[in-house]
């Protein structure tokens, strides 16, 4: 029999009779210490939670603290080159790709097919949209792998997540497709553990689409892995991941022994209908409020500006039979009720339970009402006992600003210089709620200026800066800026001329080719034409550099259908002897896309009196149709 009622005898009952006689009469709360036998069963907890779905608005920043709303954009983070290449100092594995954004620490993944062999973690970087994200995606024949994104906050803690961006995109394969998205909060990625599984709609209509995320709440940190319906054309892209610092924003524990207590945004007293009183007890709850028979206890708060709504609250339910209810109830107009939990004879066993509950459906207004109803026969006195009510969110104060930092810069130093004034522009910043009142522009963590306009003298080198800004309501949004400042361009070929013969500056005779190799349109990275090596073959000139200092070498590469066993090398030589590797591309680096390339020559003992020899080399082997290419374009000698 379940222990909806209680003998005479029990201390609990004992405790109800002398709680009642200390309190009859009295027109307001009163207390009654218990002798600490009385409630032997108090320490004793047990933790329920619900949840419910609810979308909201993003938002920002406490005025002069911590951002508590924090933004994943994968914007060209410092120090992370873009497409498959490695890293080192990751969390889950040594060389994992990873950076830190908007205090956010984050690495990327990828685990082909088995969870004890890492092979790279890797984000990807529209080149031609300069648009960044982070995509899923699996090798054909290979099967679904493991794979996606690592986050935890950089200064440690915990943190809420509150949603992302994704994009799914068939336009290679024509299938619809549904992606299933593993939210994992172990502490170790471990595919025993729990995960929320999120399936997201087959919808290919090129657009970006929001996610909020139900009940992810104070974890120290999230796994967002996909690993069902990929495929190697088709892909799921991930972007803007919002995650939050929740905090308490009012709380009741009782204590105050009056129904005006607690702290937080309470926005007026306890309203108490029938039998409702607080009274002291020994343990845990040292005073707790509590509803005999049928009655209500209703209170109302602000929740404006607050995301991932819940609320924890204990519960010991005594003497409950049959019928007799109590509910939780949350209101965002005081007329309409949601009940979030109910409780029933069934909870009739005089211990308290801890329950935590989403109140993100119900909370969509400035004045939010909280309610303990109870509804029971009367055939004997029946008790809800509550403590510990506290409603914790994450909170905001409007819209974030959205900094742009503008397009990534290349610019040239004049000769016999070795900086150049670099001009930043963030005009186009705004914020979508009031106005923006402080800017500034930062390199490593050293502000270099003020005001959205500003005009830089950089270093030869590349710089990645940063452009913070800052509206009226001390929100703070950042916007990365990659800027290049180069030497000169003393030889370039776009290969626009359409054969070996063109190109401008240094170069002191055509291309030599060697096998096959031709100029063509189809696999162009910009103007009409681009050179491109079948098979095995080679492509090499000599540029004239008398004196040159901060030599580099630039150019864009696209390879196709290798395989295993397939190499293209880029090398360089001051005497057209003895060569030295750039770079090496193997079947890893056959992904259909370009990629750019950047190399500095100038430490590597190369003397340029009697000329650069450049030279692409291939050595392949073509499988029937599908033959190999190797695609170049853009080629730039820079120096001074």
């Amino acid at each position: 029999m379940a222990p909806a009622s209680l003998r005479r005898d029990s201390p609990i009952w004992a405790t109800l009779l002398r709680l009642e006689a200390s309190q009859e009469g009295s027109p307001t709360p009163s207390t009654s210490i218990l002798e600490e036998e009385s409630l032997p069963v108090l320490a004793r907890r047990t933790i329920t939670t619900l949840f419910f779905c609810s979308l909201a608005a993003l938002g920002a920043f406490a005025p002069g603290g911590a951002p508590v709303v924090r933004k994943v954009t994968f914007s060209d983070p410092p120090g992370v080159p873009t497409g498959h290449l490695p890293m080192d100092g990751g969390r889950l594995f040594p060389t994992s790709q990873n950076f830190i954004e908007d205090d956010v620490f984050v690495e990327a993944f990828w685990l082909r097919n088995s969870w004890d062999a890492f092979d790279q973690g890797h984000f990807h970087h529209l080149e031609l949209l300069r648009e960044t994200f982070h995509g899923f995606e699996t090798d054909t024949g290979f099967g679904p792998d493991e794979q996606g994104v690592y986050l935890e906050l950089a200064e440690g803690g915990v943190f809420d997540l509150i949603s992302f961006d994704y994009r799914a995109d068939y336009s290679q394969s024509g299938q619809a497709e549904v992606f299933d998205v593993h939210l994992q909060v172990a502490p170790d990625l471990d595919p025993t553990a729990p995960v929320f599984p999120i399936t997201l709609p087959a919808i290919e209509d090129g657009n970006w689409h929001t996610l909020a995320i139900p009940g992810v709440w104070d974890t120290e940190q999230v796994f967002l892995t996909a690993t069902m319906g990929l495929t190697a054309v088709d892909q799921m892209r991930l972007d803007n991941v919002v995650v939050g610092l929740a905090e308490d924003v009012a709380s009741e524990d009782f204590e105050s022994a009056s129904f005006d207590g607690g702290s937080g945004n309470w926005l007026g007293p306890w309203e108490v209908d029938g039998d409702v009183r607080i009274g002291s007890v020994i343990g845990e709850q040292s005073r707790v409020c509590r509803i005999k028979d049928s009655g209500a206890l209703t209170r109302a708060l602000d929740l404006s500006g607050l995301l991932n709504q819940r609320l924890t609250i204990e519960v010991m339910v005594i003497n409950y039979e049959d019928d007799d209810r109590a509910t939780i109830e949350a209101s965002s107009d005081g007329v309409v009720f949601t009940p979030v939990l109910e409780l029933s004879a069934a909870d009739s066993d005089g211990v308290f339970h801890s329950h935590l509950l989403d109140l993100g459906a119900v909370a969509a207004s400035e004045t939010f009402e909280l309610r303990v109803v109870t509804e029971t026969s009367g055939a004997t006195p029946d008790y809800l006992m509550i403590d510990d009510v506290v409603v914790r969110g994450v909170v905001t104060l409007g819209d974030l600003p959205v900094a742009d930092a503008g397009d990534d810069l290349d610019s040239l130093v004049e000769p016999g210089a070795d900086s150049a004034l670099v001009e930043l522009d963030g005009g186009a910043s705004y914020d979508p709620d009031g106005v923006i009142v402080a800017y500034e522009w930062s390199e490593g963590g050293i502000p270099l200026a003020d005001t959205p306009i500003a005009t830089l003298d950089l270093d030869l080198g590349v710089h990645e800066l940063l452009l913070t800004v800052e509206d009226d309501l001390g929100n703070r949004s950042n916007d990365g800026l990659r800027v290049a400042v180069n030497p000169p361009t003393v030889a370039h070929d776009g290969f626009e001329s359409a054969d070996l013969l063109g190109g401008s500056g240094a170069w002191i005779a055509p291309w030599t080719p060697a096998g096959n190799v031709m100029v063509g349109g189809g696999f162009v990275h910009e103007g009409l034409k681009s050179v491109r090596i079948k098979d095995s073959g080679s492509l090499e000139r000599i540029a004239l550099l008398p004196g040159a200092v901060d030599v580099r070498l630039r150019f864009w590469a696209w390879v196709l259908s290798y395989e295993p066993g397939d190499v293209a090398r880029v090398l360089v030589s001051s005497d057209g002897i003895a060569y030295t590797t750039l770079y090496e591309f193997t079947d890893a680096d056959s992904d259909d896309s370009y990629h750019y390339f950047d190399f500095d020559l100038s430490g590597m003992g190369l003397t340029f009196e009697s000329g650069l020899h450049l030279l692409f080399i291939t050595d392949t082997e073509p499988a029937g149709l599908d033959r190999d290419r190797f695609v170049i374009d853009s080629i730039e000698i820079l120096g001074r």
